[in-house]
């Protein structure tokens, strides 16, 4: 588990050095950033980690409930499931005002991912969890975090200014 959560950990943080080098339009373009990033790091450092997009983690009515992303161990359990909630800096002119805001703050959006990946380690058998919210702008940054989640600001990125709305679960 720990190889796994380091490796997260290592794509984030050279995601917050590179960040001003990228322009992200939705969710997805960060989720494969990052999971471009995983993949170089498993097959450079010799892990013995795949990393899925999409992996189904808990059953659900219709289908199951997948994470963003997964790094799964040889034996097929899932050492971390990842989710993301990505918002465009709403001062972009390449993205119509109209669709702003992009991310839902409550429990239908932000709050769900956090309850989620709780609900991945206890009920999905997941080492750990973790979700991220990237606030390109800081158009949600005022707000108080969610519960056991905490704001981490990445400073100046170009000309942004993200922060990150940062939750992880872990078995207990």
């Amino acid at each position: 588990m720990n190889e796994a959560v380091d490796a997260f950990n290592g794509a984030m943080e050279w995601l917050r050095e590179h960040y001003a080098d990228f322009t992200f339009f939705q969710e997805r373009d960060v989720v494969w950033t990052v999971q471009l990033r995983l993949l170089e790091q498993v097959a450079t450092r010799q892990l013995p980690l795949r990393v899925y997009h999409g992996y189904p983690i808990l059953p659900a009515e219709r289908s199951s409930i997948c994470a963003d992303l997964a790094l799964v161990d040889r034996r097929g359990r899932v050492a971390l499931a990842i989710e993301f909630k990505y918002e465009p800096s709403h001062r972009r002119g390449d993205i119509k005002m109209t669709k702003f805001p992009v991310v839902e703050w409550g429990k239908e959006g932000v709050g769900r991912d956090i309850k989620r990946i709780r609900e991945f380690v206890d009920q999905g058998g997941v080492a750990a969890a973790c979700a991220v919210f990237i606030d390109e702008d800081g158009h949600f940054r005022h707000r108080k975090p969610h519960p056991g989640s905490e704001w981490i600001d990445w400073g100046r990125a170009g000309r942004y200014r993200p922060s990150v709305l940062w939750a992880e679960a872990r078995v207990r």
